[in-house]
């Protein structure tokens, strides 16, 4: 649809053309070299003359109109590539703050959590680092939980979202059964009285074996791996990726 503008442009212009062949028509034949003649050719001259600008006027329309399009769509191609850029940095410095909050639970508590009882060679949880370890370990697994699902929801920004998904979720999953396994025991006599031993708690003591030993390393220092590389393989390729619909 024309603009208002140009629409009264194209209707004063076709005004003018029907005018001047109606004024034809209703003329007689002029005879050659007469002044009949001439306004004969002056009233043609602007017919010609209306049909062409009426002509001029919609191509020149249709070419601004389509430039515009292709400005516009530049402007939403850009924006988008922008958005995808924030969206894929941000989802990489999720999941690291995660990660970092995990290794450095686990350092500090390998250093201040656990007491050796050296009659009976065990080791034994102490109460108030164990609060500590799993606030922090708690924080990370609601952050990831929330990170998987931000993920769906945007997942045309990300060349593969489904293994993204799928290594958060194994980082979480991991990190979940810490909290469970701290919420059963946390209220009990024995670590009140700050006899529990480290080996009562299976999940927090896999959390602190060394990385070869643990499951630490299969299901949450690989996937971790796995989010970076794929996300920073996205990062350089900043044309996002094409659904499949």
């Amino acid at each position: 649809m024309l603009p208002t503008p140009v629409s009264r442009l194209v209707a004063a212009l076709s005004s003018i053309f029907g005018l001047a062949a109606f004024a034809l028509l209703l003329m007689p034949k002029p005879a050659p070299s007469s002044f009949e003649m001439e306004i004969a050719k002056a009233l043609l001259q602007l017919g010609v003359v209306s049909v062409v600008g009426v002509v001029l006027s919609v191509l020149v329309f249709e070419y601004q109109r389509a430039r515009n399009n292709t400005d516009k769509q530049r402007d939403l191609d850009r924006l988008a590539l922008e958005y995808r850029e924030d969206l894929l940095k941000s989802t990489l410095s999720r999941a690291m703050a995660c990660y970092s909050q995990a290794k450095k639970a686990r350092r500090l508590f390998r250093a201040k959590g656990r007491q050796r009882h050296e009659d009976l060679n065990i080791d034994i949880v102490v109460p108030e680092e164990y609060d500590r370890c799993l606030e922090t370990i708690n924080d990370a697994q609601l952050e990831l939980e929330n990170l998987a699902r931000d993920i769906g929801n945007s997942a045309i920004a990300f060349s593969n979202a489904d293994h993204l998904v799928q290594s958060i979720r194994s980082m979480e999953m991991y990190l979940s059964d810490l909290v469970g396994e701290y919420e059963t025991h946390r209220g009990t006599q024995s670590l009140r009285q700050e006899k529990l031993m480290l080996d009562d708690l299976p999940e927090l003591n896999d959390f602190l074996l060394p990385a070869a030993e643990s499951r630490f390393k299969p299901q949450v220092i690989i996937p971790y791996h796995k989010v970076q590389e794929a996300i920073r393989k996205d990062l350089l390729h900043p044309n996002l990726p094409q659904s499949d619909a």
